[in-house]
């Protein structure tokens, strides 16, 4: 599951606080022993750990304080549980969309709690944040948020270490409790006896996300206590590099919309825009380069625009022939149908502007994923992939679309009523 066990988990982050900052070798150079590391995790994990933001105002945490403070800078992801909404920083929502919508005192970050009706996920709080697995996720470069039950169900890509033991540690060994936490190593200090000396993980804790090092005693006792089982991603070569670099970020200081710049919605949802600049009037909207609309702004108020087509909008606002820095978003269709065959379910997915990514089957009171499927390219051109009908059909089944800006789903809904449909 992609929820974190707090009872097995915080006595370690409470360790992790209170003991010393380890003294490790400053560079390999000065290292006399050798250090393992795969430089495009580490810089993968250097991003969704060590992005800065300081929220406008309280946003619900999922800690035990509850809340992020308004004015205090923080490094590292939020936690959040948003299986539900499908807003994973760095999988389905850019860095850039996030660190907008900080800058946006009536963003969705402020204003929704992911905690509360109507939505239904545990461990849930911003509206977009991270999680173990789906930070491991983003460190390895997967575009399926696997959660922590299914990484043994994929042995292609993650194969069990058959001697579970430290010496075999190294990058890219992800260490698993099923159905409970994740981690990835990302650097392994190796002495020159040859015995491991120090491990860095890299972990999304119910507070944010951070790299970790411990002495190889720690790490060990850690392992035991959390009954970790290791495993070796087999695709290190693949992991890509980091997309994004916030110290390039410009944001536009004169509007946004609610969910951020750059950012995706599945049509038939509103988008709302807040002002912050009263020198304008107007906001014009321009859909795949083309002039679509425009509304007049009165007094700082928000704009929200219904049932907009599919397509690509840039949305400007203009006082005269003077025109702000343009915000960016992205209507995607997203067209899934379900037919029961025998003992077949047999899954229909269309989009004029998105690329058909997975297929996920997830508990529908928790939104837990129970299976996923990666499609190919034959799935995606087919249009249709064929699967065993699953036993429980109250289960969710939801098709994940990539756009521009970003990764959505369909509207979901039981599998019984699709059918029923």
């Amino acid at each position: 599951m992609l929820c974190i066990s707090i009872v097995m988990v915080i006595p370690f982050i409470l360790q992790s606080c209170e003991k010393k900052v380890l003294q490790l070798p400053e560079e390999t150079t000065d290292y006399s022993g050798t250090i393992l590391e795969n430089e495009r995790l580490t810089a993968r994990g250097k991003l969704i750990s060590g992005v800065k933001w300081t929220p406008l105002g309280l946003i619900p945490s999922a800690w035990a304080s509850g809340f992020y403070n308004a004015g205090e800078e923080y490094t590292g992801i939020p936690y959040s549980s948003v299986k539900e909404l499908d807003k994973f920083i760095g999988i389905h929502v850019s860095f850039y969309t996030f660190l907008s919508a900080i800058r946006n005192p009536n963003s969705v970050l402020y204003t929704e709690d992911a905690s509360k009706p109507p939505y239904h996920g545990i461990n849930c709080s911003t509206f977009y944040g991270t999680v173990c697995s789906a930070t491991v996720n983003y460190a390895l470069g997967l575009s399926c948020p696997f959660s922590t039950r299914l990484y043994p169900s994929f042995p292609e890509q993650f194969q069990k270490v058959e001697n579970q033991d430290i010496s075999e540690i190294k990058p890219g060994c992800i260490m698993l409790k099923r159905g409970s936490h994740v981690v990835v190593v990302t650097k392994v200090w190796i002495d020159t006896g040859g015995r491991v000396e120090y491990v860095q993980i890299l972990e999304s804790d119910r507070r944010i996300t951070s790299f970790r090092t411990y002495t190889a005693e720690e790490f060990l006792q850690r392992w035991s206590i959390n009954s970790w089982v290791m495993y070796q991603y087999m695709k290190m070569d693949e992991i890509p590099n980091v997309e994004e670099n916030p110290d390039d970020f410009i944001f536009n200081v004169d509007f946004c919309t609610t969910r951020g710049d750059n950012v995706c919605y599945r049509a038939g949802e509103s988008v709302a825009f807040s002002i912050f600049n009263s020198n304008y009037f107007v906001l014009e909207l321009y859909k795949d380069g083309v002039f679509f609309d425009s509304k007049n702004v009165v007094n700082r108020e928000s704009l929200t625009y219904d049932n907009l087509p599919f397509g690509d909008y840039a949305a400007y606002l203009v006082n005269g022939k003077e025109k702000s820095r343009a915000i960016h978003f992205e209507i995607i269709e997203a067209n899934v149908s379900l037919t029961e065959n025998g003992k077949n379910l047999i899954i229909n997915y269309s989009s004029t502007n998105g690329v058909p990514r997975y297929i996920s089957f997830s508990d529908c009171n928790t939104f837990t994923p129970n299976q996923f499927f990666p499609l190919t390219s034959e799935d995606k051109v087919a249009g249709s992939v064929i699967v065993n009908m699953p036993k429980d059909k109250t289960q969710v089944c939801k098709v994940f679309f990539a756009g521009r800006y970003g990764v959505i789903s369909n509207e979901y809904k039981s599998i019984q009523l699709f059918l029923e449909q």
